[in-house]
Order: C-alpha cells, then sequence, then structure tokens
C-alpha cells in the first residue's frame, strides 16, 4: 500500500496544504478528503490525479471538500470516460449536489464520465478496500476511516478527537493518520498530542503514526514532542509534509 500526503495543514494554515491523501493498493486509488487548497499540491506529486477511481470525505468542512468542484472540472477537461465514486457518510450526495450548484451550475450535468455516489456510517467496499466508520468527537459530523487492505490496515481520522467508538475501530491499524491540533489540551472538538498518545498506548499493532491537521504556531513543539515520544514501544511518529510519500508495508 502507498500512501502520499497532497496536505497535511489545519484549515487556515497560510504554508501547507489542507490535509488530503492518496491512498493506493493493488491498482485502486483512494484519494481521503479534497480541501480548497490540497488540489494544486495533489496535481504536483501525482499527474494522474484525473484518474483516481474513488474520493472519500470524512465530513463537509471546507478545508476538506472545496476542491472537489476542480477536481471534477479537471476530470472533465482531461476526458475522463470511466466512472468515479464519491464515498461518505449519510447526506453526502445531497451536499456535493448544493456544492457544485454554487461553484459550476451545470457541471454535474455534462461531465462526460459517471459520478457514483457510496454513502454509509457503517462500511463499504470499494474495490479491493474495505472502509469501515466511526464518528469522532467534532463540531461537523465527522466519519473516521479505517481502510482494509489486505492484511493492513491504515486510519484516517479526519477531524476531531477520538471518542470511544473510533478507538475501537482504529485499535487494530498498522498506520494511522490522525488529526494533532495542539500539544496538550484538546480545544474543543480536536485532537491534542497527549491526550492522542494516552488514547493508542494500548493500540498493540501500531507501527507508524503520521500527525497532520496541526495548527500552524503549534508545529515545531509538536514536531519535538513527536521526536522524544518516537520509537516508544517500536512505534514511529511523523509530521509529512506536502507530497511526503510512504510504502506501508
Amino acid at each position: 500500500m502507498k500512501l502520499t500526503f497532497a496536505g497535511v495543514g489545519a484549515a487556515f494554515d497560510p504554508l501547507l496544504y489542507t490535509t488530503s491523501s492518496l491512498v493506493e493498493h493493488a491498482g485502486f486509488r483512494l484519494m481521503v478528503d479534497c480541501g480548497y487548497a490540497s488540489l494544486g499540491s495533489s496535481l504536483e506529486c501525482d499527474s494522474q490525479l484525473s484518474e483516481i477511481d474513488a474520493l472519500y470525505l470524512t465530513h463537509f468542512h471546507a478545508d476538506h471538500t472545496f476542491g472537489l468542484p476542480a477536481l471534477l472540472g479537471i476530470m472533465a477537461e482531461r476526458k475522463r470516460t470511466h466512472p468515479f465514486s464519491i464515498c461518505g457518510q449519510n447526506g453526502t450526495e445531497a451536499y456535493v449536489q448544493k456544492l457544485m450548484q454554487v461553484a459550476y451550475p451545470g457541471l454535474l450535468k455534462n461531465l462526460p464520465f459517471r459520478l457514483l455516489f457510496r454513502e454509509s456510517d457503517i462500511a463499504l467496499e470499494l474495490g479491493p478496500l474495505l472502509l469501515e466508520f466511526a464518528r469522532s468527537l467534532h463540531p461537523m459530523k465527522n466519519m473516521s476511516v479505517k481502510i482494509n487492505a489486505g492484511p493492513l490496515k491504515l486510519g484516517i481520522s479526519g477531524d476531531g478527537a477520538m471518542t470511544d467508538e473510533t478507538k475501537l475501530l482504529l485499535s487494530d491499524c498498522d498506520f494511522l493518520v490522525h488529526e494533532c491540533y495542539s500539544p496538550t489540551e484538546r480545544i474543543p472538538g480536536h485532537e491534542a498530542f497527549q491526550p492522542l498518545m494516552s488514547e493508542i498506548a494500548h493500540f498493540g499493532g501500531l507501527r507508524e503514526l503520521f500527525l497532520v491537521h496541526v495548527f500552524p504556531d503549534h508545529r515545531e513543539v509538536i514536531r519535538q514532542m513527536a521526536i522524544k515520544n518516537s520509537d516508544r514501544d517500536n512505534l514511529i511518529i511523523r509530521l509529512p509534509e506536502p507530497s511526503s510519500c510512504f510504502s506501508l508495508s
């Protein structure tokens, strides 16, 4: 499995692209979130962005979804003909319809490919991947996802602090991408480094933790905390940069 970070920044980060990732496994390509400031980086790190198979939206905030109208426009300009799936929680299709009506009225009706919507708050099968979901603690409904790729399990939190449900979902992951907004105390609706480390202390099989959506003023502090805690119980902790790519095996 290959993991590429198109963006890693928080909503209003002036330097880093908004958080978005590309997951590739067995020839299938899944994009997780597509914010207003992640599409440029996605194009830089993947010239074949228009050929991704599916997009999963963790929730409907702008920094996770507002790149979608441009993504569909790029696919149309590049004459894509095969279907494209947009997946997410119940209500995803209605949200995308409203977003596209504001951004580019008429584009959905004129796409040269079929747009498929897949909605669930529990689980979805996408090609060789099984996606399972649980709700995090966030002001807007956010569904964290566990991506099962054969024997490997990759968790992606989207936004929000861990809940009992997300902890149960993600507890057997080999790799985890998680929001880490602040160093010690949770800002309402967001995760912090110290509570996150406590939550994952009993994740027996977790090998690598990727921290994203970090508040810009806290990034260096959290980086130093990650260095001090990395290799604890053989856990590697990373703060990835935009366009960074990792082979997960």
